[in-house]
């Protein structure tokens, strides 16, 4: 299985993940019992300065907060008013954490703990600029366990979109780019009715991720038939060939000595594993060899090593004796005795010749005359 058809079986098992993330904000907003919550938080806030600190304000200690949205303005923020109670000794941290646990469960919330103060009021001052009301941009600056439970599954399907975008196994399509796209506007079309923030990040991850995911298919797009872009494949090509002709160039040095042998092995080699290379990797077949891939090039390695030690100290054995000749000791001269190696010889043999020819015909002739 490719890069490509690994991403679309993720992709069809998490997109009913998504379209359920997105769908469970306004499910949670009908099924929530939000009138008996907050009836039963109110009967059941410990009576103390600590509470009364946290919702009036000053009136504890000279002064007031009011208004439907106080939590935002005094005494309910996690980290910045936690501080205060702390370094107050006539405040309690324990009640405070129990009347900020109760006013998570209602409608208005607590403020996001990770927006300090002076930025919640830049962003409130921002949204009203750009048309937004002061309700909404207070909705979208506090969270309560209702818009936790509609808005989590969204951002864990957000987050997993954003790790494969950043480990780059998200295909170079523009295909994929819309999906993605797609995923963000349902994210956002959830999140603003009712306000929910943590659905909007979603959203916002999600249009970030479909964006560099078609700037990839613009600049670095896929190639057909094979399901990965050339940044993916080229190196991988190069890999199967150098790993292929260094095991060519081995058996060619089994086969066909030091020089042939390696020269005919690794451009065989190498030409065989272009073409093998391709279609293997069209068919993901090269997955079950990667294994095989590291003893091969180890064993192709020390063979053509070996060999070319071997050839570079044969090489610097001739150079030495070529240097430094063993000299030869001068032949014994032989003198022949033998009248024909002799050059004065042979030329006097051939008048000498027919005159010994004619006396043993002499001799012949006579010994068969009868003398009487």
């Amino acid at each position: 299985m490719n890069s490509s058809e690994s991403y679309a079986a993720l992709a069809a098992n998490s997109g009913p993940l998504h379209l359920a993330g997105g769908m469970a904000n306004p499910f949670v907003e009908v099924l929530y019992p939000m009138a008996g919550v907050t009836a039963w938080h109110q009967t059941t806030h410990l009576p103390g300065l600590t509470g009364r600190w946290m919702d009036t304000g000053a009136t504890a200690l000279g002064g007031r907060v009011a208004g439907s949205f106080h939590r935002l303005a005094h005494g309910h923020h996690l980290l910045e008013d936690g501080f205060e109670v702390l370094i107050n000794r006539d405040l309690s941290f324990g009640e405070f954490l129990h009347h900020l646990g109760l006013d998570f469960l209602t409608r208005r919330g607590i403020p996001i703990p990770f927006i300090p103060k002076a930025l919640a009021e830049r962003l409130l001052a921002a949204g009203m600029r750009a048309g937004l009301s002061r309700t909404v941009m207070n909705e979208l600056l506090t969270v309560n366990l209702p818009k936790v439970l509609g808005g989590s599954l969204g951002v864990v399907c957000s987050g997993s979109s954003v790790y494969l975008a950043f480990s780059d196994a998200i295909p170079h399509t523009f295909g994929s780019a819309a999906m993605h796209l797609g995923a963000a506007a349902l994210d956002i079309a959830f999140g603003c009715y009712p306000p929910n923030p943590l659905l909007l990040l979603a959203g916002a991850m999600e249009t970030g991720v479909s964006a560099a995911t078609a700037w990839r298919a613009w600049v670095d797009p896929v190639i057909p038939r094979l399901g990965m872009p050339k940044s993916v494949f080229l190196p991988l090509l190069g890999k199967s060939v150098a790993l292929s002709a260094l095991t060519g160039g081995a058996g060619g040095l089994a086969f066909g000595g030091v020089a042939g042998g390696i020269t005919g092995g690794v451009a065989g080699g190498a030409a065989g594993a272009a073409a093998a290379a391709v279609k293997s990797m069209a068919t993901a077949a090269h997955l079950g060899a990667t294994p095989l891939l590291g003893p091969l090039a180890g064993i192709g390695a020390f063979l053509v090593t070996r060999a070319m030690l071997q050839s570079l100290a044969t090489a610097e054995t001739t150079e030495v004796e070529w240097a430094n000749p063993v000299p030869l000791e001068a032949p014994a001269i032989v003198p022949a005795y033998s009248l024909a190696s002799r050059p004065v010889a042979r030329l006097a043999g051939r008048a000498i010749g027919p005159i010994r020819g004619g006396m043993h015909a002499a001799a012949r002739t006579t010994e068969c005359v009868d003398p009487t």
